[in-house]
């Protein structure tokens, strides 16, 4: 998964491959890339995983992955963050659908987002 591939496939291989919950534990050092492109791949991964696997360690993975987007936030230039958050918010939708308890971090997220 470090390497990445097609975000389109994420929901056939999250949704039709049993094991690919392991894939949670990959979550932080995948967000912890220097690649906004693995980054984003990374928020893509776990929300499809979340939607799949709604359980107690995927809304931890879910939380970080929304607090890595506001740590990111704050230290990337305008055009990082563009590149960052626009391709997420399909992901974030994902996310506060699998957990619903999530919607304000991620409309916190968002209005830090518009005010920059």
């Amino acid at each position: 998964h470090f390497q990445g591939y097609p975000h389109s496939l994420l929901p056939v291989v999250t949704a039709g491959v049993p094991s690919m919950f392991i894939c949670l534990d990959t979550a932080p050092e995948l967000l912890s890339q220097p690649s906004i492109e693995k980054q984003v791949f990374a928020v893509d991964l776990i929300s499809h995983l979340c939607v799949t696997w709604s359980l107690p360690k995927s809304l931890s993975y879910a939380r970080l992955a929304v607090s890595s987007l506001t740590t990111l936030l704050g230290v990337l230039a305008d055009k990082e963050r563009q590149d960052l958050m626009e391709p997420c918010l399909p992901a974030l939708v994902r996310i506060c659908r699998a957990f619903p308890p999530l919607v304000e971090d991620c409309l916190q997220l968002l209005t830090q987002f518009a005010n920059m």
